[in-house]
């Protein structure tokens, strides 16, 4: 009995120990100032920052106060890396990381600020800024569990006639896996991409937020969760914001892509002033709900508002407001087809989605737009939608096109001012 009491006893103390040693980690908290960092906008803050990190390291981690000020950071040819358990907290919309460029290899030469150096990194309450033109990725999140970005601004500060790309975030680059990113109550402005997965990437990315997120003034697309060689799962998007984006070439400027994702959300947004698709999925996405968003003034070059192409499975579109009144193109709002011959990005081969359920949505055209476009999709569902055309003649166009897809999935649906509400070809 008393060496079974002794040992609880010991265990007691023990967990005691560890928990005392997890406070103090989580408590510990320096401040750039510390370590000789200056906010002037023109001081050199690198060797201040690695200061600080190796300090929060060697502690087991903590928190990194960024005070009110413009924190230049000079960046060389590699990256900064944050250490594991570390956040760095600003003064919301008052402190800048303000990236600039050693300028070795030339102004053209490519650089990546920062990189995740391990798990549970937060950025909280900053600017991160590139300083001046050159090209970069500003965060890199690769391999790691939970990275998080929240009440910030990422800017590339980018000019209208800047040759260079600037990327906000990019992930899933390399082998290995990254868990919980999560991106809350952030502005993304002035980039190329603000979010992206490069083709080439064959990492595992899981478990991915973006909440109440402003996207405003890029050029590609604002969220690129692009994986054709890699794995991306359980992606969802709420309550963003999209708007003016400036991209212009075939196959860029969506507001939310999706290639080869499985499991995932795109919900209660608001997008408009895109000149390609607002939503478009690729390449085999599986079980994605597109529900509750406003899109207006999408493809205004080419495109739809929402396209779904390449072998996509188990779509479910339901209760989105698409209002194309303003557009002067030709296009159909919703658009389900194979979307080309050969293969994807991927390799796998083009053909039509399959089980695509389209429901309960508002769909308002003008005199140069039809309502929706499917082709060769089976398992096929379009029921509760109000589709209308509000100018223009009511002998052209049609309000749903089914061509060799079967309708029998089809009722309900209120269709007005077009010349065939209702369009099947076999």
């Amino acid at each position: 009995m008393k060496a079974a009491r002794a040992n609880r006893v010991a265990f007691s103390l023990l967990f005691l120990a560890l928990v005392s040693c997890h406070s103090a980690r989580a408590s510990t908290s320096v401040s750039i100032a510390d370590f000789g960092g200056v906010g002037d906008g023109t001081t050199d803050n690198r060797a201040a920052i690695i200061a600080a990190f190796s300090s929060l390291e060697s502690s087991g981690g903590g928190t990194l106060i960024i005070p009110s000020g413009d924190y230049r950071i000079v960046c060389g040819t590699a990256s900064l890396v944050v250490p594991k358990n570390i956040t760095i907290e600003g003064a919301p919309g008052k402190s800048i990381l303000d990236f600039d460029t050693d300028q070795a290899g030339g102004p053209g030469s490519f650089r990546q600020p920062l990189r995740n150096g391990g798990n549970n990194i937060t950025f909280d309450g900053l600017i991160i800024r590139r300083a001046t033109d050159y090209p970069c990725v500003l965060i890199t999140v690769d391999g790691h569990n939970n990275f998080v970005l929240k009440d910030c601004t990422v800017t590339g500060a980018r000019p209208t006639k800047d040759p260079y790309i600037v990327h906000g975030l990019e992930i899933g680059d390399n082998k290995g896996l990254t868990k919980g990113l999560h991106l809350t109550n952030c502005l993304f402005t002035s980039l190329t991409y603000p979010l992206f997965e490069p083709n080439t990437g064959c990492g595992t990315v899981v478990n991915t937020t973006v909440d109440h997120c402003t996207f405003t003034g890029n050029s590609a697309d604002d969220l690129e969760f692009n994986s054709p060689n890699a794995t991306c799962l359980d992606t969802t998007v709420t309550d963003c914001t999209f708007s003016n984006n400036f991209g212009s070439g075939l196959g860029a400027g969506f507001a939310v892509g999706f290639a080869h994702c499985s499991g995932g959300s795109i919900t209660n947004c608001h997008i408009t002033g895109y000149n390609g698709e607002g939503i478009h999925l690729e390449d085999y996405c599986s079980d994605i709900t597109i529900s509750g968003n406003i899109l207006k003034a999408c493809g205004l070059r080419h495109g739809s508002y929402i396209q779904i192409i390449a072998g996509c499975n188990n779509i479910t579109v339901t209760g989105n407001t698409l209002d194309a009144s303003g557009n002067t193109n030709t296009i159909q709002l919703i658009n389900a087809q194979a979307g080309g011959a050969g293969t994807t990005a991927g390799g796998r081969p083009m053909v039509s989605p399959s089980n695509v359920t389209i429901t309960d949505n508002v769909l308002t055209c003008s005199s140069q737009q039809n309502g929706m476009y499917v082709e060769n999709v089976t398992g096929v569902v379009v029921s509760g939608n109000h589709i209308s055309r509000t100018i223009g003649s009511t002998a052209a166009g049609f309000g749903i096109n089914f061509t060799y897809s079967p309708n029998n999935g089809t009722s309900d649906n209120v269709i007005s001012g077009f010349g065939q509400p209702i369009e099947s070809k076999f």
